[in-house]
């Protein structure tokens, strides 16, 4: 059997190929995209437990006596500062709340808060009440019977996160998720 001249040959599998990556790439990308999406969550996680530890732990061994806690906290709500410690996060969506409570007694009895500082974006839920009950969690747990005034500092970060991929069909599925929040409570050392 002869052939025409300039004609080619082709082969019946050529075209399944380009099917089968039709449908193989959506699969893939999307698999790609949730892979990123998770590593970045986890990383606003972390980010945002270390945000708030790192102020808990500054503002607590932090002396009252000279008036230096107060500098230091403008020092260190700056946003450039806050930046330094958690620079994944975008400053426009970190919320801060630091508060210090006194305990009057060994019962845990809480004074009034004084709120150090709260600024950023404001979320939806009440950070005084939350801030009150890890001290008061804090407090009832680490009052001793000798123990006449202690000072807890409690700090909540919140980052309100938004998703790269998909926004606008996964944040429905995943808003339980995308809002991060952290509450540490620390004796102050003074």
């Amino acid at each position: 059997m002869a052939r025409a001249l300039g004609t080619t040959v082709r082969s019946p599998k050529g075209g399944s190929a380009t099917i089968e990556l039709a449908l193989i790439l959506p699969v893939v990308m999307l698999l790609i995209a949730g892979i990123v999406e998770i590593g970045r969550l986890f990383e606003v996680y972390t980010a945002t437990n270390r945000l708030a530890a790192q102020y808990a732990s500054s503002w607590a061994y932090c002396p009252d006596s000279n008036g230096s806690c107060n500098t230091e906290l403008t020092y260190y709500v700056d946003p450039i500062k806050i930046s330094n410690v958690v620079p994944q996060l975008n400053l426009a969506n970190v919320h801060l709340y630091m508060a210090e409570y006194t305990v009057l007694d060994a019962a845990g009895v809480l004074s009034a808060p004084v709120i150090l500082y709260s600024g950023g974006y404001q979320p939806g839920s009440n950070d005084a009440v939350n801030a009150a009950a890890a001290a008061a969690s804090y407090t009832t747990a680490t009052a001793q019977p000798d123990a006449v005034a202690q000072h807890v500092v409690v700090v909540i970060a919140t980052y309100n996160h938004s998703l790269s991929f998909f926004s606008y069909y996964m944040t429905p599925i995943l808003s339980a998720y995308l809002t991060p929040t952290f509450t540490v409570a620390q004796l102050k050392n003074n």
